[in-house]
């Protein structure tokens, strides 16, 4: 006889799993589903949590039926930081935001984009000159959050952030890591009024991103002549039915969101990059030979893309088995009937992609590193679902070409010119944050081709 929810691992009679997932939620949740399969449940307190492993569920509830799916309460934390921006609203309002970014990241607007890439990679390494002919390490952590940042600023809000960029790596992490805290302690956690040094710090923390991203506001508000670009499309948007515009808490809401999601996520998959290739000699010469017959030594132009097929799989690959946003949680507003199982109206579901990217069901060897797997012909044999490291559905990250082509040539460019070892890839480990970080800096060795 089929149990009436799916199956849960064996738990504490009070506090359910609480412990074992605030120890490590990742590997509690690779541990169960090995265990248990691809559709599991637990328990956190009072509150029982649906694992969602399997691609076609996936489907089902971000894409099939996702009008019956809101984003789970744990999307209030994450709200201390970004507010109520593009990645935490819903309904009406985030359809009315979705289409403000929209232009922004069209085709058109990506292949505008590709200079300030490139320019931003070649100041970098002018900097990185120096430190390689001195065998100084890279601290890759620091630097590609801070390019990132700059070519966010200068794409989308027409602005060189310069030195204000280097602001944000530690207040962003700090912030970061009080809103996993209470995300992973829920509902073990202080009201958040309670002033103590951990809160004290996280607000520090956004004060000062606050800063930076109010001093974008106010430079363009100071301007005469404002660029087409996304913050002009903030601070003049209009409802057509009332006449109302973003409140000035609602424009920095969408620029707190973009910077966060603009450039952690993207910093991240690069530093996985730099990781897996040094751990892989044979596939890094490969990307280099690619790299060489395309570009030459001349910088990429947008149409190259189309002639670095095989640093894209090596991309893609390494964002199936180090998807930078990790898991994705969900809600039911009505009742519905999943893989034959029942859930009442607000069942807690989480999407974990890093399960659903290394499931054996869906891919042979999962944990080996093969950008073979995204070759054209093999992309074909996919199956739906399975590969989601930008969402799904109609919530699809709408600023993805953007980030695969900012990834592929700022990869391009780094390969064009060094070889490249992590000195420390022995000793890094996956840290589950909002975004799946590594452990510790990532620090790099440049040898000259």
């Amino acid at each position: 006889m089929k149990h009436s929810k799916p199956p849960s691992p064996k738990g504490n009679l009070f506090v359910g799993h609480a412990f074992s997932f605030r120890k490590n939620p990742l590997h509690f949740m690779v541990d169960s589903v090995k265990l248990l399969g691809d559709f599991i449940s637990f328990r956190l307190l009072g509150k029982k949590v649906y694992l969602v492993s399997d691609a076609e569920i996936a489907r089902y509830i971000m894409q099939s039926n996702n009008k019956n799916y809101t984003k789970s309460p744990g999307y209030r934390h994450l709200r201390l930081l970004v507010g109520n921006g593009l990645f935490t609203s819903e309904g009406s309002f985030w359809l009315k935001q979705r289409r403000i970014y929209q232009p922004a990241f069209s085709n058109k607007s990506v292949e505008l984009y590709v200079r300030n890439v490139t320019d931003s990679v070649q100041q970098t390494m002018l900097r990185w000159e120096k430190l390689a002919n001195n065998n100084e390490a890279i601290n890759a952590s620091e630097d590609m959050t801070e390019i990132t940042l700059e070519i966010i600023g200068r794409s989308l809000f027409s602005t060189n952030l310069g030195k204000e960029s280097k602001y944000f790596f530690e207040p962003l992490s700090i912030a970061l890591e009080y809103i996993n805290n209470r995300a992973l302690r829920a509902p073990f956690i202080l009201p958040t009024w309670f002033p103590n040094p951990a809160k004290r710090n996280f607000d520090q923390a956004v004060k000062t991103l606050d800063q930076v991203v109010y001093a974008v506001i106010k430079e363009r508000e100071e301007q005469q002549e404002w660029p087409e670009d996304l913050l002009t499309s903030f601070l003049t948007i209009k409802e057509e039915e009332t006449g109302e515009g973003l409140t000035p808490l609602q424009v920095r809401d969408e620029c707190m969101t973009l910077f966060l999601a603009g450039h952690e996520s993207t910093a991240n998959v690069l530093n996985w990059v730099f990781y897996l290739l040094t751990k892989h000699p044979e596939i890094q010469e490969k990307v280099q030979e690619e790299i060489d017959n395309a570009l030459g030594s001349r910088d990429p132009l947008y149409e190259d893309l189309n002639q670095l097929t095989y640093l894209v799989q090596v991309i893609n690959e390494t964002m199936r088995l180090y998807p930078p946003v990790w898991h994705y949680g969900r809600m039911n507003i009505q009742e519905d009937k999943i893989a034959g199982y029942t859930f009442e109206p607000q069942s807690h579901f989480r999407i974990c992609c890093y399960t659903i990217h290394r499931n054996p069901k869906y891919w042979k060897n999962p944990d080996e590193f093969d950008p073979e797997r995204f070759s054209p012909e093999n992309v074909k044999k996919q199956a739906p679902g399975s590969f989601i490291p930008f969402g799904y559905g109609p919530r699809l990250c709408v600023g993805r070409n953007f980030a695969l082509m900012e990834i592929t040539f700022m990869v391009a460019m780094f390969y064009q010119k060094y070889h490249i070892n992590v000195c420390n890839v022995k000793d890094i480990n996956m840290l589950p944050l909002l975004v799946l970080r590594p452990d510790r800096d990532v620090k790099l060795a440049l040898k000259r081709r």
